[in-house]
């Protein structure tokens, strides 16, 4: 059993909690400067104390995690002493696993994940436990995260469990340690929250994330404490857990602190560094805003990812593209800038006549969509604009869709590939509907955008 940074003789313990920053390092400064005095104040007054992250605490819109591939935010956690983190699905699903791995290695801190196993051997990746224990004046306290079961880890080699399939059997085996206090690190978000604080009143504190819930003082539900401290680093969460003497009891309470933003240190760093990596030149510009020609950057993305997975039809919305690509300063930091998203592609096999459901409910949702707000599910953006489609087209005079020239085949059997986030979204119903799928990693979309112009300086 591992002991944190307590002295002995106490009863009561202070948790310092983050989670769901995203890499937004103009908070860091805030934060490190919270958790530094914070923990001063309880080491001199031998206060114990824990420090944990509850999952998407890398992510790369932000040049500095895209230049050290994630391992800037490892070196954050490790200044101010971080005591174990869980990951959430931006660790998960957008770093490859042996990569992961090497990152974590660096951290001078314990990381716990219950429900998400090496898709191999299907045990609990090497860089993790399903539970950490620590003591406090003779109390054990379990600690234990759980991640929000997306399929797609599939993708990334790993095997995903319910948070219920997972929690009975691990319950079981916790209750043979018997804790005096158990805290799940949950980045599953606020009503899988509610509904397991309702379902398993062994657990005492959940601290919580992954929806990017404020509870300014928590949320009791039954005998469980619900915590959550929005998103981005925006706030810190702090909790005291005394134990009563008097009726031998835990009392837990549940604090907020807003964290101002500054001046991030690092953005300039990171855009320097990535600048340094020179992409491919080419002739003319991609331009964000022009949707048709040898100048848009969709129509030039389109034809990329075409290629790439070979297949028949390409879609992308352009409100993916946020800037131009210019032939006179491309480099990492520009095509970064302008495809911010951890977004990959899927590849889907269908029949003609679902492929026509699809590109009709295309043409029914455009204009809805042009000038809808898009937040979250990997979309780093702001509007999803307009929804393009490569090498399917509808004729309207003879009623008759087209594919690669030829009209569409009922029977036949078409492929598509297009971004994940389109099969999350709620507005594509026959999209999801296709089994057939297939996630392309590890590269995300601005890499394969990369090999494009690799491929034009070859060409």
């Amino acid at each position: 059993m591992r002991k944190g940074h307590w002295q002995r003789g106490l009863f009561m313990f202070k948790i310092i909690h983050t989670n769901d920053i995203h890499s937004h390092l103009e908070n860091w400064p805030g934060i490190k400067q919270f958790i530094t005095q914070r923990t001063a104040t309880y080491q001199a007054s031998q206060t114990p104390f824990l420090l944990m992250d509850i999952g998407d605490a890398i992510d790369a819109y932000h040049p500095m995690i895209e230049a050290t591939q994630g391992r800037i935010m490892i070196e954050l956690f490790n200044e101010v002493a971080y005591d174990c983190v869980t990951i959430g699905n931006n660790e998960g699903i957008n770093i490859p696993p042996e990569h992961l791995a090497a990152l974590y290695e660096e951290g001078t801190f314990d990381v716990t994940i219950a429900n998400l196993l090496d898709g191999n051997y299907h045990q609990t990746p090497n860089y993790a436990k399903p539970y950490l224990e620590y003591e406090i004046d003779n109390k054990k306290i379990i600690v234990f995260g759980l991640t929000a079961p997306y399929p797609t880890y599939h993708y990334n080699h790993y095997h995903i469990l319910s948070p219920v399939e997972t929690l009975r059997p691990l319950l079981k085996e916790i209750k043979k340690q018997k804790p005096d206090f158990i805290i799940l690190l949950s980045h599953l978000g606020l009503n899988e929250d509610r509904y397991l604080a309702q379902v398993f009143p062994q657990i005492d504190l959940i601290l919580g994330g992954h929806t990017h819930h404020l509870l300014p003082e928590g949320e009791w539900v039954n005998q469980t404490l619900l915590t959550g401290c929005g998103r981005y680093g925006q706030y810190i969460g702090e909790v005291t857990v005394d134990y009563n003497q008097m009726t031998n009891q835990w009392d837990i309470y549940a604090e907020t602190f807003a964290i101002k933003s500054r001046p991030d240190p690092y953005i300039a760093i990171g855009e320097n560094r990535l600048a340094e990596q020179l992409l491919p030149m080419f002739s003319h510009p991609l331009r964000s805003d022009v949707l048709i020609g040898q100048q848009s950057f969709v129509q030039f993305a389109l034809e990329t990812i075409q290629t790439f997975a070979s297949a028949d039809v390409a879609v992308l919305n352009n409100g993916l593209f946020l800037s131009d690509l210019s032939p006179e300063q491309t480099n990492a930091f520009e095509l970064q800038k302008a495809l911010p998203h951890p977004m990959h592609l899927a590849k889907l096999t269908m029949t003609g006549e679902e492929l026509r459901n699809i590109l009709e409910q295309f043409q029914t949702k455009r204009d809805a969509l042009i000038d809808r707000p898009i937040k979250g599910l990997g979309f780093r953006g702001e509007f999803f604009g307009e929804l393009m489609v490569k090498d399917a087209y509808y004729d309207r005079e003879y009623e008759q869709w087209y594919v690669n020239g030829s009209a569409l085949n009922s029977t036949a059997q078409y492929t598509l590939v297009t971004v994940d986030h389109l099969l999350f979204l709620p507005f594509f119903t026959y999209l999801q509907d296709i089994d057939e799928r297939e996630l392309l990693f590890p590269e995300l979309l601005r890499e394969v955008i990369a090999r494009g112009l690799e491929s034009i300086e070859r060409n």
